[in-house]
């Protein structure tokens, strides 16, 4: 990665074609704006990835902890509410570069 940073997964197709996956449980004390800070600033900057990159969530639920959103924010009730939320907060996700996708855990 650039600058010798480290990304969760790392997809390559070839040498040259790189997409960064960044990885976030609900709980996670950067959630609300890790995929600005870590996906985008450090990760998405490596020439192969030509700045776009996935924010993967991982949702276990309303019974597992959800850290709170930012103010003016409502709290996620299901993970359609956390990756839409998680979209309108991020800059690189409104930029059309980074996508969000939040994958259901719940057990049922």
């Amino acid at each position: 990665m650039a600058d010798e940073k480290r990304v969760d997964i790392e997809c390559s197709a070839s040498a040259s074609v790189m997409l960064p996956v960044e990885i976030k449980g609900q709980w996670h004390k950067e959630i609300w704006n890790a995929a600005d800070t870590q996906l985008d600033k450090l990760y998405s900057a490596d020439w192969r990835s030509d700045r776009r990159g996935i924010y993967l969530i991982l949702w276990f639920g309303t019974g597992t902890p959800l850290t709170a959103p930012p103010a003016g924010i409502a709290t996620p009730t299901t993970p359609q509410e956390l990756g839409t939320s998680l979209a309108a907060n991020s800059a690189a996700c409104r930029s059309g570069l980074v996508d969000v996708v939040v994958l259901d855990l719940t057990r049922p």
